[in-house]
């Protein structure tokens, strides 16, 4: 009876999923509504609803996200959600049933630690901390905070992972540790804390980004989080790549071209900063279009210069997935964008 009710309101929310089908008599496949699919083959259908233990699921093989049907009708159609509670449980609902976050970042893959930072980190701060005002102030989820931390003595904490970096002013600073996908300590960024009256408003970027002694080599923030499928994302800061889920951050404009072997073989979107007036991240998408690589030229209606400024802006993660999977392009179609965005 469980199955029959969740292939009846599969049928039922179908005429909204785009080239809907039943594959099997327990597997159905469509485009996924939640991340758009590929917008540039329109034919591709990577979601799937499949049965495990006698319940139906969903799974998109593009952005990776996967969700009870309950959850699913919830984000896609939430006029038939109740309807469907109460057919599927009228014996017997559950006390409490599990809804997925709509705006808080979920880290999927539990990060690789092989390191240790003598350090408070933002999450055990308290609330009148500068710091802990400063990553709300950007509303960096909170599900981040234990992975940011902060130092009074920025230059002294550096000379406790590479001695040899001398020099560095004593200053305050928020502390974002780069960790490799063995979960090793490789580097970390400093940045400055700055707050106006205004707890809202941003200040101009001021960061300092150190290598461990001996990790000279690139730098690729949100590698210990990696998850193994579905597409990954590549912006330009750590802070912005933590508001999507599988997200990597260059630490530096040129490691951009140096691919980790991680990733070599995926489904990649880089998705650079909303700066048309910028030679350096024209040149660097134009570059990654050479490459046969896919990236997100940003539509007219984003006037924002990064993702934390579109979350700050009203947007939610969903809504910025959607964006950048509708806008990545490649090969020819992507320089023509490039050419119609650019501002120089």
């Amino acid at each position: 009876m469980s199955m029959f009710i969740d292939k009846k309101f599969i049928n039922l929310v179908s005429p909204k999923l785009e080239r809907f089908t039943w594959k099997k008599e327990d597997l159905a496949n469509c485009r996924c509504p939640l991340c758009g699919d590929s917008s540039k083959n329109k034919v591709k259908a990577r979601g799937y609803f499949f049965q495990k233990q006698g319940e139906f699921f969903y799974k998109c093989h593009n952005c990776n996200i996967g969700l009870n049907l309950y959850n699913f009708l919830d984000k896609v159609s939430p006029n038939l959600t109740k309807e469907y509670s109460l057919e599927k449980w009228k014996d017997g609902k559950p006390s409490k049933i599990k809804k997925e976050p709509s705006k808080q970042m979920v880290f999927k893959q539990k990060p690789k630690k092989n390191y240790s930072i003598e350090l408070p980190s933002v999450a055990e701060l308290p609330p009148n901390h500068v710091c802990r005002q400063f990553v709300e102030a950007r509303r960096i989820p909170k599900a981040a905070w234990k992975y940011l931390y902060y130092t009074s003595d920025f230059g002294g904490w550096v000379r406790t992972i590479n001695p040899e970096k001398v020099g560095l002013e004593p200053d305050a600073r928020l502390v974002i540790p780069i960790i490799d996908h063995k979960g090793h300590l490789v580097g970390a960024q400093g940045r400055i804390l700055q707050l106006s009256k205004d707890r809202n408003s941003r200040n101009s970027a001021r960061y300092i980004t150190i290598k461990v002694e001996g990790q000279e080599k690139r730098c690729w923030y949100g590698m210990d989080r990696l998850e193994k499928y579905g597409t990954v994302y590549v912006v330009e800061g750590p802070l912005d790549s933590l508001f999507i889920p599988n997200c990597l951050a260059t630490v530096g404009m040129s490691d951009v071209f140096n691919t980790p072997e991680e990733i070599k073989t995926r489904s990649v979107v880089y998705a650079m900063d909303n700066e048309p007036r910028n030679p350096q991240v024209i040149q660097t998408m134009e570059k990654l279009v050479e490459q046969g690589k896919k990236v997100c030229v940003w539509p007219p209606e984003i006037k924002c210069k990064d993702i934390n400024d579109m979350i700050m802006g009203g947007l939610d993660t969903k809504e910025i997935i959607n964006i950048i999977n509708k806008n990545a392009v490649s090969g020819l179609e992507a320089q023509m964008r490039i050419n119609k965005w650019k501002k120089i």
